[in-house]
């Protein structure tokens, strides 16, 4: 019965999220847009107007944004839907209300800021992330849910990648203490099989899912590695691990936080504390070219410039 009511539950959720993405290309049809869906979100501007035409509610706008995201995270990677959504966010200037009674009914996305955008975080910062992901739970959904943020702050799996990661992707180094990358995983990315390192901030989260998993016996858990703690034939759906992680994110002082920030911070504390290059890192994080770790890098490395200069500065100030 259960098993029943969590599929009806699916159905009637795919069916809703299906009537936003059709009513969203109507309205950018209307407006003279491109009739795919993909094609519309590249233009942040006519995708922020038909989101914020007159009549729209800000529940129904933010509705269709989160749809929106989740779809492009299907079709084009998380790193790429954030991106497109984000920019469509960015071109929602919230218009000006004249009473209360419009909170709700006119839509807006957060205003502009520009460069500022992008958080500089570090590895206490992720391990902070990862600790929180359990707060307040307990038993079993404590324990999948702090791993699958581990992964998230420990590899460069996409987050579409981790939801529908299995116990069969996963690969173990025999005698792992002391290395930097303990575990492996399997996806494919880019009509390509890939083999992504995950860095040993995941190793206890993961071991502890595994055990859990297997009841603490030898044997090897098979298949999917997050399942419904309800319904444990089901896996949790995307939508769920995203409210999941942005639970965790604000636990940890973060509002609105991109997974490039996330990902950067691994790369950062890869790149200086653990020797790993730069390139290396391309191949780490699953990169397709060099250019994706410098662009990913460029806030970190201003940080550390500033600081340097600031330190110069300090020393020439003591020498006089």
């Amino acid at each position: 019965m259960l098993q029943l009511e969590g599929h009806e539950h699916a159905v009637l959720r795919l069916s809703k999220e299906m009537s936003h993405l059709r009513a969203f290309a109507r309205r950018v049809s209307e407006l003279g847009g491109p009739p795919s869906l993909l094609a519309a979100t590249e233009d942040p501007v006519i995708a922020a107007t038909a989101l914020r035409r007159p009549g729209t509610s800000q529940t129904t706008a933010a509705s269709w944004l989160m749809t929106l995201r989740l779809f492009l995270g299907n079709a084009l990677g998380e790193d790429e839907a954030s991106r497109r959504t984000d920019d469509i966010e960015e071109k929602m200037i919230p218009r000006r209300r004249k009473s209360w009674d419009q909170t709700d009914r006119v839509p807006g996305g957060r205003k502009s800021q520009g460069a500022t955008d992008r958080r500089v975080l570090s590895m206490v910062d992720l391990l902070a992330i990862i600790e929180k992901a359990r707060a307040g739970k307990r038993g079993e959904r404590a324990v999948r849910d702090q791993a699958f943020v581990a992964i998230i702050c420990s590899s460069g799996l996409r987050m579409n990648e981790v939801v529908a990661l299995c116990w069969e992707d996963i690969e173990w180094e025999e005698a792992p203490g002391g290395k930097v990358f303990p575990i492996w995983a399997s996806c494919h990315r880019r009509q390509t099989d890939l083999r992504l390192p995950m860095y040993k901030t995941a190793r206890r989260p993961l071991t502890t899912l595994r055990d859990l998993a297997t009841g603490g016996d030898d044997r090897t858990p098979t298949g999917p590695m997050f399942r419904s703690v309800r319904a444990p034939h089901d896996q949790v759906g995307y939508r769920e691990w995203r409210l999941i992680l942005d639970g965790a994110l604000r636990g940890s002082g973060f509002e609105r936080l991109a997974l490039t920030d996330i990902r950067a911070a691994l790369a950062h504390h890869l790149l200086t504390k653990k020797g790993v290059t730069e390139i290396e890192l391309t191949h780490v994080l699953g990169y397709g070219e060099h250019k994706h770790v410098r662009s990913l890098l460029e806030p970190h490395k201003a940080l550390d410039l500033s600081r340097k200069a600031s330190e110069r500065k300090k020393q020439k100030e003591g020498v006089k």
